[in-house]
C-alpha cells in the first residue's frame, strides 16, 4: 500500500510536537568504533558482505535477533529523533524484511562487513555506522545511503512477547511504541482523535486479557509498533510527550494522522 501526505500536513505534524526533556539523543560517541570481527564461509559471502546467524553490528549485537528500527529528526526544534521510519528484520539465511514501510513489503538480500560497521541490502543501500548514543543502549547514529547525508538513529529492539490472539500479543506487561521516547502500557484507556482538528475518533478501554470493554479484542505486533484494536491498526509515526503518539490507521486512510493518548491506567 502507498500513501501520500501534503506539505501543509507535514509541516503541521512536525511543528506541533511537544518537547521531551531528555538528553540521550544529544551525546554521541563518534570515537567508539565497532569491535566485531565477523567471519563467514565462502558459501555465506556475497558482494553485499557476510551473511549468516550470529553476525554482529555495532557494540557486538547479533544482527539476526529482534528488530532494527530507524528514526529521524523531523523537527529542527527538537533534540530527539521523533519520527519512526521503518524497521529491518534480518534472518540468518541472508534475507531481510522491511516492516511498516508505506511501500509494498518486499524481501531483501543482505550482507555485513567484517568489522560490523556497514550493512548492505540489494534494494535499500548501505547502513553505515557513525557513532553510538551514550545514554541510549543499543542505539546508533547511522547513515542510510538511500537517504543521502541525513543522519538517522537505528535501535536494536527486542521482540514483544506474551500471550497471543489473532491480532497479536496481549498481557498486562505488553507495551506499545517500543522506543525510548514512547513505550506505553497498552492496558487501560486510550483516546483517539484526529490530529488536525482534535475531533474524537474512538475511545478504547483495553483489558489485560486481550479484550476490549466495548467489545472485541486487541493485540500488539511483535515489533511493538502496531496496536490492533478490532478493525483498527494503529501504526506509530511520531513520538510526542504526555503519553501521546501520532499514528496512522493502516486499515483505513493512511493519509489522516491520528493522535493516540493514554488517558487512564
Amino acid at each position: 500500500m502507498k500513501y501520500t501526505i501534503s506539505l501543509a500536513l507535514i509541516l503541521l505534524l512536525f511543528s506541533a510536537c511537544e518537547p521531551i526533556e531528555e538528553e540521550s539523543d544529544i551525546t554521541v560517541d563518534t570515537a567508539y568504533t565497532p569491535n566485531a570481527v565477523n567471519t563467514c564461509n565462502l558459501s555465506e559471502e556475497t558482494t553485499l558482505g557476510c551473511f549468516g546467524s550470529g553476525l554482529e553490528f555495532g557494540d557486538n549485537e547479533k544482527l539476526d535477533e529482534g528488530y532494527w528500527s530507524l528514526y529521524a529528526k523531523r523537527d529542527t526544534n527538537l533534540v530527539y529523533y521523533n519520527t519512526y521510519l521503518f524497521s529491518y528484520q534480518f534472518s540468518g539465511n541472508g534475507y531481510a524484511q522491511t516492516l511498516n514501510k508505506p511501500q509494498n513489503y518486499y524481501v531483501l538480500s543482505w550482507g555485513i562487513d567484517r568489522d560490523g560497521s556497514k550493512i548492505t541490502t540489494d534494494l535499500e543501500g548501505t547502513i553505515t555506522y557513525v557513532g553510538i548514543f551514550d545514554s541510549d543502549p543499543s542505539c546508533y547514529k547511522v547513515k542510510l545511503s538511500t537517504f543521502g547525508n541525513e543522519e538517522l538513529k537505528m535501535c536494536h529492539d527486542k521482540r514483544v512477547d506474551g500471550l497471543k490472539n489473532s491480532l497479536g500479543y496481549y498481557a498486562k506487561e505488553i507495551t506499545f511504541g517500543n522506543y525510548t521516547y514512547g513505550d506505553y502500557s497498552v492496558v487501560g484507556t486510550w483516546k483517539v482523535t484526529n490530529y488536525d482538528d482534535g475531533s474524537t475518533v474512538a475511545t478504547h478501554m483495553l483489558d489485560a486479557n486481550g479484550s476490549v470493554k466495548e467489545g472485541g479484542i486487541w493485540g500488539v505486533s511483535e515489533d511493538g509498533k502496531v496496536l490492533h484494536v478490532n478493525e483498527a491498526s494503529y501504526l506509530v509515526n511520531q513520538y510526542l510527550d504526555n503519553n501521546c503518539l501520532i499514528c496512522f490507521n493502516t486499515n483505513g486512510s493512511r493519509t489522516t494522522p491520528l493522535k493516540l493518548c493514554k488517558v487512564a491506567p
